[in-house]
């Protein structure tokens, strides 16, 4: 594997770990603001 592979390995796992780390973040707070709104929130609108 030479230096360019490998950079590119980093590069991608780097990119993978920010977009996991965002999406559980975005997840996360999904269900707080649906645990904050309470079980009226399921009414249809």
């Amino acid at each position: 594997m030479d230096f360019d592979t490998s950079a590119n390995f980093f590069a991608l796992g780097w990119g993978n770990s920010i977009a996991a780390a965002v999406s559980l973040a975005v997840i996360v707070a999904a269900m707080k603001v649906k645990l904050s709104r309470g079980p009226e929130s399921k009414r249809p609108q």
